[in-house]
């Protein structure tokens, strides 16, 4: 049957099922491509605001644990401990304690506990004293036992909350300790209120707090003590056997929702609890489906039309080329004119293997401010750029050596001293014997693209490089410090109580702040091969290729002292009269480093060491 078609029905049939089959498999990348980028997208999410509760449990913690200490400082509060004088205590700790419930309606638990492990003063249920709680709440025994504080969730005899417990001592002497307890409802209300996120609190079932509403539903060994997402079906849906663990995806009422769970831990980091979010899900699945709908309608348009053009204009497409062909012989005399429009304007020189300049376009003339004959005979490094490493020439020559091509942007110097881009192709020349001869240059001008990019890798407020800046250019420079077998280096700065700053002194003055920290980071780098980003709200970062790890710490150091000597006013610090810095930092042998993201949470942990030891302070692995 094939036999009997016409040579163009058989090319029809061929071009038809050639289309058809690329049609297929484009469809099937498209969709898969999709689906990534949608699963990618909940990840992202997902970490996004488990680093948000992590934040919300740091700042919460510190909050209460300045309160408890401040409640401890109070004139009297030892006194009346000390002396088991309740009503005095009571009355000492009212007006705080009120304060305190105004500030935070979660806020449930101000409890006095003495030395030996029994209730002194229980401010939220002042008649309920002298039991021996301790017997049955670990962390309070924990607590007795090594005089230090505690912090985690834990079930009492009235709630489940999140407890802040610090010693109390007096003149050397342990008392006891103080402990405030806030309902895990809290986080509910702050992911609600910045991520539009509605949540339920399970707690692990125990006989001291379980009370019998929370019976109503339970998963495993986990029953439901609050809920904000009025819609008890959604509870219901959940898998019985959840392990909260997976992200389980909920369909109900139209609607897609993806859950992800969070562990409440306890003072010794294990689960005493869980919070699950209910993320909804359905505007992304509905833009999912309705680009696929548009990809997949433009492909079946444009299939139908191609196979269309391909029917009816086959034989008059022939017939343009035969006569394009018969014009190959015109065209030619047409060829010089061609060559000297490109000699005009477009960028291309040769030069010998020594790189000596032997031909260079009067558009290379132009851009770079040389005539042609100030550039024949000389170095091709001319119009090398000081900011242009070297590593990127070894690369060029190695590329031209084993490939007989290079491709890549490259900085140049003009006459005048100005600086312009161009996107280079080099490849290698030969002679009619096929003996190597040289290498011939095309390019374009990529300026004002460049200058575009500039911006767009830019922090607006600081100058500094952004955090996507980073991501880009971390990888790059470890590998060449790999590469060099060096040392690799890199800083997280953080400004010691940004938040408190803002609040007194505005917003304003906040951004002022961070310029001139900013600033004097920058001062502070020396090399081409320094770099410094600006990597969140008061968060700074450095990365360095130094030459040994003390030159890397005395360069920290140096930053912090120069924020220091800045002597920018800050009231509400507990580190300084003035504003100060945090900072972490990793210095080691660039082969001892796996990649960015580790090296990234190694000095991430430093800052927080740095932190949590009192802040204004340098913290290293040297």
């Amino acid at each position: 049957m094939l036999s009997s078609l016409s040579v163009k029905n058989k090319t029809m049939l061929f071009v038809s099922s050639v289309l058809l089959l690329f049609a297929a498999v484009v469809s099937l990348f498209i969709y898969v491509q999709q689906e990534k980028r949608v699963a990618n997208l909940q990840d992202a999410y997902h970490q996004h605001f488990l680093q948000s509760y992590d934040k919300i449990i740091l700042k919460h913690k510190e909050f209460y644990e300045n309160r408890v200490r401040a409640n401890i400082a109070s004139g009297g509060i030892k006194d009346a401990l000390e002396k088991k004088d309740r009503k005095m205590l009571f009355e000492l700790s009212k007006g705080r304690w009120e304060t305190l419930r105004k500030e935070n309606k979660f806020l449930e638990v101000m409890h006095f506990h003495l030395y030996d492990g029994t209730s002194f003063l229980r401010m939220h249920e002042e008649r309920k004293f002298g039991d021996t709680i301790a017997n049955y709440r670990p962390m309070i025994a924990q607590l007795h036992k090594k005089q230090e504080p505690a912090y985690g969730f834990e079930a009492g005899v009235y709630s489940f909350s999140y407890r802040v417990a610090l010693p109390v001592f007096k003149e050397g002497k342990y008392l006891g300790a103080l402990e405030f307890g806030s309902r895990p409802e809290h986080i509910l209300s702050e992911m609600e209120f910045f991520y539009d996120l509605k949540g339920a609190v399970f707690v692990k079932k125990n006989p001291i707090s379980l009370k019998k509403e929370a019976e109503k539903f339970s998963i495993g060994e986990f029953s439901l003590l609050y809920e904000n997402l009025g819609n008890q079906a959604l509870l219901q849906s959940i898998r019985k056997n959840y392990t909260f663990k997976d992200n389980q995806k909920i369909v109900l009422d139209k609607k897609e929702y993806i859950l992800y769970s969070i562990d409440l831990l306890d003072f010794e980091k294990k689960p005493a609890g869980k919070v699950l979010f209910f993320n909804d899900i359905t505007e992304m699945q509905q833009e999912f489906y309705e680009t696929l709908k548009q990809v997949f309608t433009f492909l079946a348009l444009l299939l139908i039309t191609l196979l269309f053009v391909i029917h009816y204009g086959f034989e008059k497409i022939i017939t343009i080329l035969e006569t394009t062909n018969k014009k190959l012989e015109t065209n030619h005399k047409k060829m010089q004119n061609y060559l000297e429009l490109i000699d005009k304007n477009i960028i291309t020189s040769n030069t010998d293997l020594e790189g000596n300049i032997t031909y260079a376009s009067e558009a290379l003339c132009r851009i770079s401010g040389y005539a042609k004959e100030e550039l024949f005979g000389q170095k091709h490094n001319i119009l090398r750029h000081k900011d242009m490493p070297n590593s990127l020439y070894e690369n060029l020559w190695d590329s031209l050596q084993k490939e007989g091509f290079f491709k890549g942007d490259i900085k140049n110097r003009a006459k005048d001293g100005e600086s312009y881009w161009i996107e280079t192709t080099i490849y290698s020349l030969y002679d009619e014997n096929s003996l190597h001869i040289g290498y011939t240059s095309v390019a374009r001008d990529i300026t004002d693209r460049k200058r575009v990019e500039e911006i767009s890798i830019t922090d607006a407020l600081t100058k500094l490089h952004n955090r996507g800046y980073f991501d880009t250019v971390c990888q790059r420079v470890l590998d060449e410090a790999k590469r060099a077998d060096g040392f690799f280096a890199f800083m997280i700065i953080d400004i010691d109580f940004f938040k408190e700053y803002n609040d007194t002194y505005g917003h304003q003055e906040g951004d002022r702040v961070l310029r001139e920290v900013a600033q004097c980071i920058k001062d502070s780098l020396k090399r081409p091969s320094d770099y410094a980003f600006r990597i969140g709200g008061e968060e700074f970062g450095v990365l360095l290729k130094p030459e040994d790890t003390s030159g890397a710490l005395k360069l920290a150091q140096k930053i912090q002292r120069g924020i220091g000597a800045l002597q920018i006013e800050h009231r509400r610090s507990s580190a300084s009269p003035f504003v100060t810095i945090s900072l972490g930092i990793v210095a080691k042998k660039a082969k001892e480093i796996s990649s960015c993201e580790v090296l990234y949470k190694e000095a991430d942990d430093l800052l927080y060491r740095a932190k949590a030891n009192g802040r204004n302070n340098v913290f290293s692995n040297i």
